[in-house]
């Protein structure tokens, strides 16, 4: 073979070469599937509507209890509002509060309007008060930031409170002008009540943003609406209703097994023609299915049971449910129950305490309970304070066991403290506060109420050996 006929033959193989690479290439993009739609393919929906929230939220105990579990979690110990911090003096703005708090439980409602927020995009809070104007009036009084500069004491009273979610409680009129304070902000909603459940009468009237608190959990871009607290784990739930519908089902199925009748094999041999009555088959299936009758009478058939597939669904719930406590930053024990979080390391714990405190700190005083509180001031229900604080209960407070054990321990190493002379290489006060973590203050009264018992019992203080003279 000549150079010539070489190169013939290597430019042949080059373009076989190419034209099988680019027909793999094409092959490939033809079997590829890259119309593929994975939300189409699970049937999870593009767009959720309130309806559909709605019904989840009644129908549905998962999205039921992840829609409830933060704002339970977060109002499990209630704070406290006060004035002064001297609890021998009570002011009339905390006699005030303290007779709302009791007489309309007010934190009952807070606690409710924050569920019911989460459903779909915000909630609001009726306040009804003894002004004598109708929903649709403005308060007097209130200024566009809500308060009410203008109100010098309590001279109104607070009638009722009522809770709504957003799909009974639309926003009809917005603030469009971009001077105002309130810009972007609601002025209107359309409250609609069922007044006879019974009956369906429904009642919808118009009621003026003075009137409302306004409740939107998770907010991001808006300062209106909130993120769904079922938005982000929609298809996790539908998933799990296809688990627990579909076992279900196939419990159901698999309980009462499935049955085939074929024709005698001898009879199959000898008669080419010969056909099962399937209206007989079917009559004697049925005496035996649904009445008392414990057997079949079947000539020439025979009935074959078939075994049920039932597979065990709980790894793949527990695989839903632990993606549903990730989506809401929830430990998953803590997520399960009781039970389960009893079992979560003091790390899980705390971590859950510290997200609890900052939606307390940085949600539930700031955008639920102030505002509340500064509209009762601003409409006269409340006596207006100079100052007023929102302190909540420390969640990582120990239980009376816990204390018990760490008061044990504690006495434990201070009496191994005295009795092994380390006092003379650290002092007491620095041994209180750098060791025992005691404050200052705390190390301070310790000493001071130990040199008084010195000096009031000197006689039950230890003497050393040969001073027994100076004890007497």
């Amino acid at each position: 073979m000549n150079e010539q006929e070489k190169k013939i033959l290597n430019t042949m193989k080059l373009q076989y070469l190419r034209d099988a690479f680019y027909s793999r290439m094409n092959l490939g993009k033809l079997l590829e599937r890259t119309e593929r739609d994975i939300d189409s393919a699970c049937n999870y929906p593009l767009e959720i509507t309130p309806d559909m929230y709605q019904e989840m939220f009644r129908r549905n105990g998962i999205a039921n209890r992840a829609v409830r579990f933060m704002p339970i979690e977060s109002w499990k110990m209630l704070p406290d509002i006060y004035e002064v911090e001297d609890t021998r003096i009570e002011t009339q703005f905390e006699k005030d509060i303290k007779e709302i708090i009791e007489k309309n439980y007010l934190f009952s409602y807070l606690k409710r309007a924050d569920i019911l927020s989460g459903i779909c995009r915000y909630g609001i809070l009726f306040l009804g008060i003894d002004d004598g104007k109708e929903p649709s009036e403005p308060v007097e009084g209130i200024d566009e930031n809500g308060r009410g500069e203008g109100v010098p004491e309590k001279n109104r009273n607070l009638l009722y409170l009522r809770v709504y979610k957003e799909i009974n409680a639309p926003i009809i009129e917005w603030e469009t002008r971009t001077t105002s304070p309130r810009y972007g902000k609601p002025l209107y909603y359309s409250i609609r009540t069922t007044e006879n459940p019974y009956m369906g009468a429904v009642r919808e009237f118009r009621v003026h943003w003075t009137r409302v608190i306004h409740l939107a959990d998770n907010r991001e871009e808006s300062d209106v609406f909130g993120t769904p607290r079922m938005e982000p784990i929609w298809n996790m739930l539908l998933d799990i209703r296809k688990l627990l519908g579909g076992s279900a089902e196939m419990f159901w199925r698999g309980a009462f097994p499935g049955y085939a009748f074929e024709v005698s094999p001898e009879l199959q041999g000898s008669l080419n023609d010969v056909e099962i009555d399937s209206d007989a088959v079917r009559e004697e299936f049925e005496k035996w299915a649904s009445g008392l009758q414990r057997y079949m009478a079947m000539t020439g058939v025979r009935v074959h049971s078939l075994s049920p597939q039932v597979a065990d669904p709980s790894q793949h719930l527990e695989a839903e449910l632990k993606a549903i406590a990730l989506s809401i930053g929830v430990p998953y024990r803590v997520f399960i129950g009781t039970e389960e979080a009893k079992l979560s390391s003091s790390q899980d714990v705390r971590s859950w305490n510290a997200r609890i405190d900052e939606r307390r700190e940085g949600y539930l005083t700031d955008f639920v309970i102030r505002p509340t509180i500064d509209r009762l001031i601003g409409m006269g229900v409340v006596a207006r304070p100079e100052h007023y604080t929102v302190e909540w209960p420390d969640l990582n407070i120990l239980s009376d066991l816990d204390q018990a054990d760490v008061v044990l321990k504690q006495t434990s190493a201070m009496a191994q403290y005295v009795s092994t002379g380390v006092d003379q290489l650290v002092p007491p006060r620095e041994y209180l506060t750098m060791f025992l973590k005691k404050t200052m203050g705390e190390a301070r009264q310790i000493e001071e109420s130990a040199v008084k018992r010195m000096d009031e019992f000197p006689e039950e203080m230890n003497v050393p050996e040969g001073d027994e003279e100076k004890k007497e």
